[in-house]
């Protein structure tokens, strides 16, 4: 007899907290509570302000007292006329541009040299790459040689040969 009691208030227990994740269940996807709004609410305005717009005017003296603002002026003047005769002048010359080599470690050859497609590993700003002779990566950077104990790789017009690491 103890048993069966035992039995039916773990039951009832049992039903309670099934009836409660019934109902979590269930407010969540219904919803119940509808928006409050008084009949009389009032509308509340934010007041805005004018945007407010002015000229800078940078003709004012030097604070350290080096050049008084009527030089500061001219000196501004003259400086805008140089660079329009410049820029007309330039236009036509060709712009020489110096190319920057990335940081470039040779780390050792994979698959030997006598083999038709030599392997090696290069560390090009601390990435890695395995290579095969005549490969391009990164910008236009071109694999011409590998050998036990050097590479040499072109960019653009430059050719340069790196040293084993």
């Amino acid at each position: 007899m103890k048993s069966k009691g035992f039995t039916y208030i773990l039951l009832i227990i049992v039903a309670i907290v099934w009836y409660n994740v019934f109902f979590r269940i269930k407010s969540n996807f219904v919803d119940d509570d509808k928006i409050f709004t008084p009949s009389n609410s009032k509308t509340y305005t934010i007041p805005t302000s004018k945007k407010d717009t002015f000229d800078i005017k940078a003709d004012y003296s030097d604070p350290f007292g080096f050049i008084s603002s009527q030089d500061f002026v001219s000196e501004n003047i003259d400086a805008q006329s140089n660079i329009k005769e410049n820029n007309s002048a330039s236009i036509n010359q060709p712009i020489e541009q110096k190319m920057f080599w990335p940081q470039i470690k040779y780390k050792g050859i994979i698959k030997e040299v006598s083999s038709e497609y030599p392997l090696c590993l290069l560390k090009v700003d601390n990435e890695l790459f395995n290579l095969i002779e005549g490969d391009y990566f990164l910008d236009n950077l071109h694999l011409k040689k590998v050998n036990k104990d050097y590479v040499e790789i072109e960019y653009g017009t430059e050719s340069k040969i790196i040293k084993l690491n």
